[in-house]
């Protein structure tokens, strides 16, 4: 599991995602990441749930953060 503290960034918040999970996402500076509201919380992705018919995407980015939030359990 990974504590994310909300940070005051100018006239805005936002939050600073740790490197593991940036490299988990494959993201980097100008990437787009999508936030959707899920059953149990939100799911962070780095697909468009809008451009994958039936709703938010099966990928293994989503699949990733869960796995690398238990292997922090052991």
């Amino acid at each position: 599991m990974n504590a994310i503290e909300v940070l005051e960034i100018g006239d805005s918040l936002g939050f600073v995602l740790p490197e593991e999970v940036l490299k988990l996402l494959k993201v980097g500076v100008g990437d787009t990441l999508f936030l959707t509201e899920a059953e149990r919380g939100f799911t962070l992705t780095t697909v468009d749930p809008q451009s994958v018919q039936g709703g938010v995407a099966d990928t293994p980015t989503q699949e990733a953060l869960p796995q690398a939030a238990n292997q922090n359990k052991k």
